[in-house]
């Protein structure tokens, strides 16, 4: 089941009043919530000590950029948003970047200095190495290596 945040809990975080209490937040999971890019890049720009974001589930994300010249963000996880179309993302303190969704998604990325663990995931109908293509540039510094299928239980032949 999803949830869907009204216009004022949208406001609501958007609100000067508000604004200070998200200063001090070091980790957002958003999961089984129908929120768009704006409101997720919102919280990036608002956030300075923001290090981890999960994305789950999320239905009305089409695009997505995740940077900022003040962003600490070190880990981003993005399971299952089925909507999402491209992700352009800039992180310098990024080390770990794991996804799990389509294959149709276009990866664009700036400066990762500090990329360490990837871990790609897809489904039994769609390959999990199309992202090494954008992420050919970092893989000597990739200590970590993770590429998975997810296949159901019943499935009899692996492709």
């Amino acid at each position: 089941m999803l949830y869907m945040p009204s216009q004022e809990c949208y406001l609501s975080f958007k609100s000067p009043s508000n604004l200070s209490s998200t200063k001090c937040l070091t980790n957002l999971s958003l999961k089984y919530v129908n929120v768009n890019g704006e409101l997720i890049e919102y919280f990036l720009s608002n956030c300075p000590n923001l290090e981890q974001l999960r994305l789950y589930w999320l239905e009305h994300t089409d695009n997505l950029n995740v940077s900022g010249p003040l962003l600490q963000l070190k880990h981003l996880e993005i399971f299952q948003c089925k909507f999402l179309e491209s992700l352009e993302f800039c992180a310098p303190k990024l080390v770990t970047f794991m996804y799990f969704g389509h294959s149709k998604i276009r990866l664009s990325m700036g400066s990762l200095p500090l990329l360490s663990e990837l871990d790609i995931s897809a489904s039994q109908d769609h390959q999990a190495t199309y992202a090494l293509v954008p992420f050919s540039s970092y893989l000597p510094q990739i200590e970590t290596l993770k590429l998975s299928i997810w296949l159901p239980e019943d499935y009899e032949e692996i492709p």
